[in-house]
């Protein structure tokens, strides 16, 4: 089938997700009408069920008023954690979550309404350490709810294949983000000794990205996104960029910003590798999932390959260097910018190792969650990357030319279906000034009004 009738078949899909999507988006924007409904069928419920015991009056519509009462006390009683599943709950950043704690090594403080986790010292283990105790809470809750992404050791059979992939996995990982993320374990666990963190629990939320072609990560939880790489000679490149995360109530919450070294990463608690982030010299990088041809473990997991991307280098070029001599675990795209040039880099695509789309300066490139290589580029259904590509190649076409290229990103990625109930994080990153413009939500994050934050490192 041509990617031409995988978009009519998409289109149709799209039409009845549209109407169910504006389903959730209402109860996402409106949890304290939700919750007072929800409160509200338990005095209700309980009428209903006392009404025929009091009139003391057997009939099919006592019987039906009973059962009725009785439903409606199990639907106030148990159905928020299932609407929270399905559409969470909007999350005010002027609601500050975490706790603001100041020391030498390592301080976690708000810029405005942007929580920043500080890490001064060199020491990886005591960056790590002080990393899980002040953020040990977060951790806890998002262990809790986030089970497919934290927990999943604790409530599957973990098998001694499974084991044995995490010893290959930690094998490939320098010494240093393995002393960081046992610091992470050790400070966790000193808070909740009733809830022992392990290595592989936080292997897990490490290894999530690459679940496309891990096969025990493949059937469980959703991770795509959008990434357009914009601008002109002048400008240099604009990268906006959509985080697309089954949320489950707290990954939006949550998210943070975490300066160290010589980086800026919009991050999780207990996460040492970067979804996205930018360098003091400007160098960004943001990652997009998709399938590949890996099967075996060998290379870096590509949240801590990021990272290690950002921390040795400067430009573009060096990290086409890099590339060549550095390998990830598996199949993803990468995305990279400097104050002049952007390269979008696939992993394990095709028959090829690497395949690398250079931006050309006057048209904007689109990175979703396809298939791409040297022969075009295929799986247009993943994470619905068909539909998405198509929605924002019509808005170049109608979009306001005289906006600057910051406004028109924001406004693609606000846009319907681009930006969604899995939307987590929406940042638009300029090398040129080192700013980024970022929001973060439980979903439909591209709708909020952004913040402004310049690397300084």
């Amino acid at each position: 089938m041509t990617v031409a009738n995988y978009s009519k078949e998409i289109v149709k899909v799209y039409d009845t997700v549209t109407d169910h999507n504006q389903i959730k988006k209402w109860l996402h924007e409106n949890p304290k009408t939700v919750d007072c409904a929800l409160k509200a069928l338990l005095p209700m419920g309980a009428l209903c069920m006392i009404q025929p015991l009091v009139k003391r009056r057997i009939s099919p519509f006592s019987l039906t008023q009973f059962s009725v009462g009785g439903i409606m006390i199990l639907a106030g009683m148990s159905s928020q954690p299932y609407i929270n599943g399905i559409a969470p709950p909007t999350h005010n950043h002027e609601n500050h979550v975490f706790d603001v704690c100041i020391l030498d090594d390592v301080n976690l403080a708000y810029e405005g309404n942007l929580p920043v986790l500080t890490i001064n010292t060199k020491d990886p283990y005591k960056a790590g350490y002080l990393h899980g105790k002040m953020l040990s809470r977060q951790i806890a809750e998002m262990r809790e709810i986030n089970s497919v992404i934290f927990s999943k050791m604790k409530c599957e059979s973990f098998t001694k294949k499974y084991s044995d992939f995490f010893k290959e996995v930690i094998k490939q990982i320098p010494e240093k983000y393995i002393q960081e993320m046992q610091g992470i374990i050790d400070g966790y666990n000193g808070r909740y000794p009733q809830d022992k963190m392990t290595m592989e629990d936080l292997m897990l939320i490490h290894t999530f990205p690459d679940k496309a072609h891990i096969d025990f990560l493949e059937s469980k939880g959703k991770m795509g996104g959008t990434v357009i790489v914009d601008g002109n000679e002048h400008t240099g490149p604009i990268i906006g960029r959509n985080l697309d995360l089954s949320a489950h109530h707290s990954l939006g919450k949550y998210t943070l910003l975490i300066r160290r070294n010589n980086i800026v990463e919009l991050g999780l608690p207990g996460l040492v590798g970067t979804f996205t982030g930018m360098n003091s010299e400007g160098l960004s990088v943001v990652m997009n999932t998709c399938k590949g041809l890996t099967d075996e473990a060998e290379g870096l997991v590509s949240l801590i390959y990021n990272r290690q991307c950002l921390e040795e280098n400067k430009t573009v070029e060096d990290v086409t260097l890099f590339t060549d001599e550095n390998k990830p675990l598996g199949s993803y795209h990468l995305v990279v910018s400097d104050s002049q040039s952007a390269k979008a880099f696939h992993f394990f695509q095709n028959q090829e190792e690497l395949f690398v789309r250079e931006w050309n300066k006057s048209d904007p490139q689109i990175t979703t969650n396809y298939r791409y290589h040297s022969s075009g580029k295929n799986s247009p259904l993943y994470q619905n990357s068909c539909r998405r590509e198509e929605i924002i190649e019509e808005l170049y076409q109608s979009v306001d030319i005289r906006k600057s290229f910051k406004e028109r990103l924001q406004k693609i990625l606000s846009s319907d279906f681009v930006n969604n109930v899995r939307t987590v994080h929406s940042i638009v990153m300029d090398s040129k000034s080192k700013q980024m413009l970022l929001t973060f939500d439980n979903g439909w994050a591209a709708d909020l009004s952004r913040e402004k934050f310049t690397v300084k490192c």
